[in-house]
């Protein structure tokens, strides 16, 4: 059967650069054609994010994330340090949530749908109330991204879907949505819908609804009724009900029942969406999501679900076991909550848990967890917690920036840049110095914890820049020039594990050593493009050697 390249082809008309960009290239082999190679990097992307599958893995990744699109402290306008680092971990936060979201199984969209919708998120700057439109992002803007929804992404991934595979749009703004491949645009037209309608949740009296599998009326109904009722969730776009519904979805490849408490509004009519239970066939818990941020469960709510998950003998009783857990946690979760605002101390066990725990049933952190920990001192917590929990706020980076750890839990650091190099910005300059084993350890773990490294070690000690470029040649970013320019055999060390290093050589290490150069465009050709036109013109071998590197890929 032939591969079918509607989106991919969509992408390279939409991205023209896409192809060429370092990414691709980085992934492609020589024999790929255009929409192969484009094809390579988009499983190449959903094989990176499902590997993420620890706290240090996802932690590494989401910050190679920040380090390419969170506003650089250069630009932001602020002076005050509390400030700045304010703005910039709102954005972080708002990214996280898109990671978060387009990673998770149960957003089960095409990989390069996923990727139009996150780079057109990338682009949406401030709403401008005026204009009714998202302006244009650009490396000053401060605001956070663009809120996470997973209602109003499936309703746009669905719409793109549809205009790619020249197929009927059944929305009531079809006409205007025909017309246009922008995700911003798209997304502002469903936006406005979302907003238009304010859900009522004060009352928790409700009934529960069965929408049976199989049947397309159900979930037809079933999408209908959550419809401007702001729950954001992804099956109030009708196709994803009907895919969860009657299938294929996820893990159920015929559907399965849905459950949703509807509690009154304010008319008295049970309509407004609470709980959502959603069941690979008749038997099994696909997922339960509430209306919360990230689609938890509100606190009123946990009681509902306790008693209704009861009343369910049917289900897997390994299912319910594993459900009633997690409201078991959220009642401890209540319960610290409460120590906090009362300033009581916590137990070991749940400071390692309000830590460590992934709590609720959203898709994301329960959003109790991050108003609690914003009313704790984190930083006495770490001292007060073990040493498997200091490895944990290390590897997590969750202490405060400019925070650095004393000497005598040099154990602990060691153990945590294991896991996750980039651990070692908690390390003080002076302890690097007496402690270079932690050093080493850090760059072995991961290359980018070159950037924590203090120069003057660099300097005195080439082994951990030469282990660190060997690792990932883009790391040579963090490389102090004279360094480069002392030891052009890091440079070269650079570029032959990534070709695309070369970006980050200055002119004057280039016109010094034409050979790095010419090593970087023999393995990729397209590295012509970070040699300096003057250096071109006078070693006309680097073109040659680019010519023949091309010629080979298209072999």
């Amino acid at each position: 059967m032939a591969n079918n390249y509607s989106g991919e082809e969509f992408l390279d008309k939409l991205y023209r650069d896409l192809y060429m960009s370092d990414e691709v290239q980085h992934t492609k082999e020589n024999k790929d054609k255009r929409l192969e190679a484009i094809k390579k990097y988009m499983d190449r992307l959903e094989r990176v994010h499902s590997k993420a599958d620890t706290d240090g893995k996802k932690n590494l990744l989401y910050s190679l994330y920040f380090d390419k699109y969170v506003i650089k402290k250069e630009n932001i306008r602020a002076i005050d340090e509390s400030e700045i680092e304010r703005i910039q971990n709102a954005q972080k936060k708002s990214l996280t949530m898109w990671l978060e979201y387009l990673s998770n199984p149960t957003a089960v969209y095409p990989t390069w749908a996923k990727y139009w919708a996150f780079q057109g998120m990338l682009k949406m700057g401030n709403y401008d109330d005026i204009k009714g439109i998202y302006l244009k992002r650009d490396k000053k803007t401060e605001a956070p991204f663009v809120e996470c929804n997973p209602e109003i992404i499936a309703k746009c991934i669905t719409t793109i879907m549809k205009l790619v595979n020249k197929e009927e749009i059944t929305e009531d703004i079809d006409e205007k949505l025909s017309k246009t491949d922008s995700f911003s645009k798209i997304y502002t037209l469903f936006e406005k819908q979302y907003k238009k309608s304010v859900a009522d949740r004060t009352s928790t009296e409700g009934i529960w609804i069965k929408y049976n599998q199989g049947s397309r009326e159900d979930a037809i109904k079933l999408s209908k009724s959550l419809e401007g009722k702001n729950t954001g969730w992804c099956t109030a776009s009708e196709d994803m009900a009907i895919k969860q519904v009657c299938g294929p979805y996820d893990n159920a490849e015929n559907g399965g029942d849905f459950y949703v408490y509807y509690t009154k509004d304010k008319e008295g009519n049970y309509t407004t969406p609470r709980i959502a239970i959603r069941l690979d066939g008749h038997n099994y818990i696909g997922e339960i999501r509430g209306v919360e941020d990230g689609q938890n469960l509100e606190e009123s709510m946990i009681g509902v679900l306790e008693n209704k998950l009861n009343k369910m003998p049917f289900l897997s009783k390994e299912d319910v076991e594993e459900k009633m857990q997690k409201v078991e946690d959220l009642k401890e979760l209540i319960v610290i909550g409460k120590k906090t605002k009362n300033n009581e101390p916590l137990t070991e066990q749940e400071l390692e848990d309000l830590y460590t725990k992934q709590y609720g049933f959203g898709w994301e952190q329960d959003p109790k967890v991050e108003k609690i920990i914003n009313k704790r001192n984190i930083l006495e917590d770490y001292y007060a917690s073990n040493d498997d929990i200091k490895v944990m706020f290390l590897t997590m980076r969750l202490l405060p920036k400019n925070v650095k750890i004393r000497e005598e839990d040099e154990d602990v650091l060691v153990r945590a840049v294991k896991k996750s190099g980039c651990a070692l910005e908690y390390v003080d300059k002076e302890i690097q110095k007496d402690h270079l084993e932690i050093v080493i350890e850090a760059v072995k773990s991961n290359g980018h914890a070159l950037q924590y490294v203090d120069k003057e070690i660099q300097k005195d000690h080439l082994e951990i820049v030469i282990e660190a470029v060997k690792k990932d040649g883009f790391v040579l970013q963090y490389v102090d020039k004279e360094i480069q320019k002392a030891h052009p055999e890091i440079v070269m060390a650079a570029v032959k594990e990534s070709a695309y290093a070369l970006k980050y050589i200055d002119k004057e290490i280039q016109k010094a050593h034409p050979e790095i150069a010419i090593e970087a465009v023999k393995k990729v050709g397209d590295a012509l493009n970070y040699v300096d036109k003057e250096i071109q013109n006078e070693h006309p071998e680097i073109i040659q050697a680019a010519k023949e590197s091309k010629k080979k890929q298209k072999m």
